[in-house]
This record gives C-alpha cells, sequence and structure tokens, in this order.
C-alpha cells in the first residue's frame, strides 16, 4: 500500500519545471507503490518566502526596542497617553508596541485581521518595517534608524 503522501518540489526554468536533486528515485519508488486505478491529487502552488531572519533582527532589534527606549526615556509609560488609537492602559513595552504598529497596519492596508509575524512572507515583512518605518515619526515623533548591510 502506498504511503498516503509524497511531495516533491520543482523548479520552474523557461517552459520547463525541472526536479529538484533526486527527487525522481523516492517519486518512482511512491508512484510504483500505487495500486492501479488510483485516483492522485496534483496541486501546483507557489512557495511563498517566508521572512528572514535579517528583517526580524532589524524589525524587532532596529525599529521596536529603539522606539521603546525612546518613549520610556521621554517618560511615556503608558501607550494609551499617546496621541494614536489606544483606548486602555497599555504599558509602553516591546510586545505593547509591536501589536499598535501590527494594529495600525491592518488599518492601513485594509486587512481583515492583525497579521502575525509567524507565518509572514518576506514581502509583507518588508511593507511592515516600512510601514513602521514611516509610522512612528509621523505618529509617535519617534525617528527610525534605516538599515544597514553589514
Amino acid at each position: 500500500m502506498a504511503s498516503k503522501q509524497h511531495k516533491e518540489f520543482r523548479q520552474k526554468i523557461g517552459k520547463e519545471l525541472t526536479t529538484l536533486g533526486g527527487q525522481d528515485v523516492a517519486y518512482a519508488e511512491w508512484f510504483l507503490s500505487v495500486p492501479d486505478r488510483a485516483l492522485i491529487e496534483v496541486v501546483y502552488q507557489i512557495i511563498r518566502h517566508m521572512k528572514s531572519p535579517a528583517q526580524l533582527g532589524y524589525y524587532h532589534a532596529g525599529i521596536i526596542r529603539p522606539a521603546v527606549q525612546i518613549l520610556r526615556d521621554r517618560g511615556e509609560d503608558d501607550l494609551a497617553k499617546l496621541p494614536v488609537m489606544v483606548e486602555v492602559g497599555l504599558e509602553t513595552n516591546e510586545k505593547n508596541l509591536d501589536g499598535l504598529i501590527k494594529r495600525a497596519f491592518q488599518i492601513a492596508k485594509q486587512l481583515p485581521r492583525t497579521p502575525s509575524k509567524a507565518n509572514m512572507t518576506d514581502e509583507i515583512m518588508s511593507q511592515l518595517i516600512e510601514f513602521a518605518s514611516d509610522w512612528l515619526p509621523r505618529n509617535l515623533h519617534v525617528p527610525v534608524q534605516p538599515a544597514t548591510r553589514n
């Protein structure tokens, strides 16, 4: 009896889909184990590129953490006292500022729900970084240092 599933990855090069490194043998073994007349589902999808560790590092260490420090240094320990959309008291910390920025991002981009960085693509993470880099100076008067390459 064939295992329930066989997954392989292919890459589009020109007008061809090429199998990546040695998967043909695994596919052949799996295919031979499939009973005659069995229905096989084939699904094609583009693999999304997930956010990078560098993007997460810059977002947290280069944007969120310094912003929290600047706000605290100014004596702004409660995000609800700032001229933004917080109605209840929220301590000025990294988790709460991250949540506030993601909520503002959701509203600005008209997303159905607040985005989670757990499943974020590199493209959406780039948009969030760009949004935070613009939103913090404009709304909280907190400067954001541009990312640097090492």
